[in-house]
């Protein structure tokens, strides 16, 4: 769902930061729900590919550093649930956009 937010609309990272927004302060409340923590890895993952995507002219660091917060994120959820193979694969997947040329 986060991920059709982005697609082709550089705005609708507004709607990414807003749901960032959301799932950090729900998860003060609830800091080991995996469902809240997926969410926000992917809501990351999202922020850093949209400005990537959008915003061109900042630097390739300000990308990683989103792709950072979602890794930290699901390295959380790997923690919580070390049988979740999701989590697992989807860890692997944002770890391997680290190597990927941000220019």
């Amino acid at each position: 769902r986060t991920k059709r937010l982005v697609r082709n609309r550089a705005d609708r990272l507004t709607t990414v930061e807003k749901l960032i927004g959301e799932y950090e302060s729900a998860l003060a409340q609830r800091p080991n729900d995996t469902r809240l923590l997926y969410r926000l890895a992917f809501g990351y993952y999202l922020k850093g590919m949209g400005i990537r995507k959008y915003q061109p002219q900042t630097t390739p660091d300000t990308t990683l550093l989103w792709i950072h917060k979602a890794q930290d994120t699901l390295k959380q959820v790997v923690s919580l649930d070390p049988q979740d193979i999701w989590a697992r694969n989807y860890l692997g997947f944002v770890l391997a956009e680290e190597g990927t040329d941000t220019q």
